[in-house]
């Protein structure tokens, strides 16, 4: 359960930022892990949740939407 809410509190810090450095930064972890953990993210769940544009990165539809 530990790394699930991990891996969302991830996914939910680089969907701030849209940027895996600027993201990294503000976990305090490197771009490569970070990129691993999103990429296990997605494999778990068997979805896409970001899509590449040459250096950027947005969120696909399948982003977690927050309830009011």
């Amino acid at each position: 359960v530990f790394l699930l809410l991990n891996y969302l509190y991830y996914f939910n810090v680089l969907g701030q930022y849209q940027h895996y450095g600027k993201a990294a930064e503000e976990l305090h972890i490197t771009q490569s892990a970070l990129n691993q953990t999103i990429a296990k993210l997605e494999e778990d769940l068997n979805v896409r949740l970001f899509e590449k544009r040459g250096r950027n990165i947005f969120l696909t539809s399948y982003k977690i939407r927050k309830h009011d």
